[in-house]
């Protein structure tokens, strides 16, 4: 299916013959940041203007949306490897297996207190390659390599992140692109300041794995790195426009990656409006990434491209939010309204700006709502391209065109599943971070987590902060969706973590649906869940006490004559199994039985309430409080093997219960005694109040 052997140059018959039949093809400018937020700009995502917006400004990110279509639910992985390695082969991060962020060859970066009791599966951390042989690899196709093969000149300028060092990978040539500045294996940049050399000593040698290369000419300039690798793609674009050809430029920022160095540019503007030092620091670098956007833009328009060119603007993944040492301000707050930040599956850490102009095509200041993912701009950029019926050199790919996005013929994001697969330890813990995975599904988004084996549900579209778990309220919806990941995962045979406690496989998120069929444990995560029982028929009233964990149902109790003072009859012992079947959020059918064993406590005075015996022959029960007077020879006590009973006892009742687990329970207890005294059958009404903890 996709064990083709590629060629780095392989101009198909086919690919020529687009090329003949499209001579308007556009140029193609994809301008991708790195880690920033949904909130990270002056442009609102949401349609309201939030604190964020206010404190960032991003001009030409406005001017952009102005001119184009803004989409509001872009999405993308919750870190960088797992997001460019889907850019470049259009493969979902479950498919390719580089899940979490890459760098030496053979070297994983799981980290983190989680590890303690869970590991990560033997993920991809070699990341994406072009070619057979390297292990710990996803080997897939390149859209880049398609538009070269099809006449783009092909530009990469900034961060590439695709494989490890030492791989084949690693080098954005190997992926098609003609030109390439400054892309490597590291996934960030040890510093922006020249004065620093980006990362290496006087003489010229790295002193990080993360020194950005290819930009010496600006050591000890004073140029900050997002303007030296702006003005690089100036150069290349140039270069481009004598060669008469459609160009693809890959304008890939390190900004606004950590370290959050103070862009001079623009720093003491954000003091001024009173932001704190670390708030200040980081503005800056946005409004810097801001100033590329627009000298890019501007060159477009000075040489008489706007028309013919296609500029998409993109992030990587969420915003930081889980390091105070970067951002002011409490933790896990920095995207908000969205929750949480980057690592997270949360919308905080995987929903990304993103705005598209298409000249000719994109209506100027539109909003579209609907869904997308970052595998998508494989196909999509190809339709743009105008390269059609691509077979993508063999392999599968997960994404979807959005190009009826655009042009308003279709909505491919309607009934689609949208998945996450995170099994691994990113290194700064936080909510929805590590160990997890998750499904988008029209309105409907579940995150399962590997390490509990519990599912959060949330109507995104009615709550964009996820602050309202509908897992509880909505079971119907909570098993579809979760029937839906596990499906997706197994269908491309996503990697799950494993429990060191017991060396087991996680479980998959649907795990629970396919146990249970019509019934399922009682007990979740076998929690302890305790009773108390008030029983009562024609002849006796009890009181059971009862507890269950692990399935298991353990209950102590005793039983008295009615009109009576005095809880002597029968003491009870009870040990069973239980089930419940749920049939709404807040009702559930439990059942109760197993085997039970009582002994009398008979006293000898004639004028207590007890069974009516004659001899040792037991009699129908009568209510000695209302008889006047019995010969005391009538009555006498049974020996004690007739004190004793044993048999099965039977409790279906229905709950009622809250969120909490507190409720009240209706039902029935039946008893079947098979040794004793009194061995009859009976049942009982029964009242129960329940607490789970």
């Amino acid at each position: 299916m996709k064990r083709l052997a590629l060629s780095l140059a392989l101009p198909a018959a086919s690919a020529l013959m687009t090329m003949a039949t499209t001579p308007d093809r556009p140029n193609i400018l994809l301008f991708m940041v790195d880690d920033m937020g949904w909130q990270d700009t002056s442009v609102p995502m949401s349609g309201d203007t939030t604190a964020y917006n206010r404190m960032f400004h991003t001009p030409n990110m406005e001017r952009l949306a102005a001119s184009g279509m803004k989409f509001t639910q872009a999405y993308a992985s919750p870190i960088s490897s797992p997001s460019r390695c889907s850019l470049m082969t259009g493969a979902n991060a479950a498919r390719h297996g580089v899940t979490n962020w890459t760098l030496r060859r053979d070297a994983t970066n799981d980290e983190g207190a989680m590890l303690a009791t869970m590991a990560p599966p033997e993920w991809n951390y070699n990341g994406i390659q072009r070619v057979e042989g390297i292990p710990h690899t996803y080997v897939g196709p390149s859209f880049v390599q398609e538009l070269k093969d099809n006449g783009y000149h092909t530009i990469h300028v900034g961060k590439a992140h695709f494989g490890a060092m030492d791989t084949p990978g690693e080098d954005p040539h190997h992926w098609g692109f003609e030109v390439n500045v400054a892309g490597s294996a590291a996934g960030g940049l040890a510093t922006y300041l020249s004065e620093r050399n980006f990362g290496h000593d006087k003489d010229g040698n790295p002193v990080s794995p993360f020194a950005v290369p290819d930009l010496e000419k600006y050591w000890g300039s004073g140029t900050f790195a997002t303007e030296a690798l702006t003005q690089e793609a100036i150069k290349r674009l140039d270069k481009a426009k004598t060669y008469g050809t459609p160009w693809f430029m890959y304008m890939s920022h390190y900004a606004v990656h950590v370290p959050i160095d103070r862009d001079p540019r623009f720093y003491q503007k954000y003091i001024d409006q009173g932001l704190q030092p670390k708030d200040a620091a980081y503005a800056s670098l946005v409004e810097g990434m801001d100033k590329s956007l627009g000298d890019l833009l501007d060159w477009i328009e000075r040489n008489g491209e706007a028309d013919n060119t296609i500029v998409i603007f993109m992030s990587d993944n969420g915003g930081l939010a889980a390091a105070e040492s970067w951002r002011d301000g409490a933790l896990h707050t920095q995207n908000a309204p969205l929750r949480s930040g980057k690592g997270s599956l949360y919308e905080g850490g995987i929903r990304e700006p993103m705005i598209v102009r298409w000249p000719g095509k994109t209506r100027p200041g539109s909003v579209q709502p609907h869904s997308v993912i970052i595998e998508d701009f494989y196909p999509t950029i190809l339709e743009m391209a105008g390269i059609k019926d691509s077979d993508h050199y063999g392999y599968d790919i997960d994404g979807r065109s959005f190009v009826p996005l655009i042009t308003g013929k279709g909505n491919p994001s309607r009934n689609r599943d949208l998945v996450w697969n995170f099994p691994n330890v990113w290194g700064l813990p936080g909510p929805g971070i590590d160990m997890n995975c998750a499904l988008r599904y029209n309105n409907w988004k579940l995150i399962y987590s590997y390490a509990t084996g519990t599912a959060e549900l949330y109507d995104i579209d009615r709550d964009i902060s996820e602050s309202h778990d509908l897992s509880y309220d909505r079971p119907d919806i909570l098993h579809m969706m979760q029937r839906r990941l596990g499906d997706a995962l197994r269908k491309v045979g996503a990697q799950r973590p494993t429990i060191r406690a017991n060396g087991a496989v996680a479980d998959w998120p649907d795990h629970e649906k396919r146990a249970e069929k019509l019934i399922k444990p009682i007990l979740r995560n076998a929690q302890p869940t305790f009773f108390a029982n008030y029983l009562i028929n024609s002849a006796y009233q009890g009181i059971i006490l009862e507890a269950i964990a692990n399935h298991i149902d353990f209950g102590i109790g005793v039983t008295r004559l009615h009109n009576t003072t005095e809880w002597i009859c029968s003491r009870i012992l009870q040990i069973g199994g239980a089930y419940i079947h749920s049939f709404n959020p807040k009702t559930h059918l439990i059942a109760t039985g197993g085997l039970f064993g009582s002994f009398g406590c008979y006293p000898e005075k004639a004028n207590v309430p007890l069974y009516f015996f004659k001899g040792n022959n037991p009699v129908n029960y009568v209510d000695l409080s209302k008889i006047d007077y019995i010969e005391a020879d009538e009555i006498t006590r049974p020996t004690i093997d007739e004190s004793y009973r044993a048999g099965i006892y039977a409790h279906p009742r229905m709950a009622f219960t809250n969120r909490k687990g507190l409720g009240l329970s209706l039902g029935l207890y039946v008893t079947l005694p098979f040794y004793g005294a009194t061995i009859s059958s009976g049942s009982s009404l029964a009242l129960s109040a329940g607490l789970t903890f």
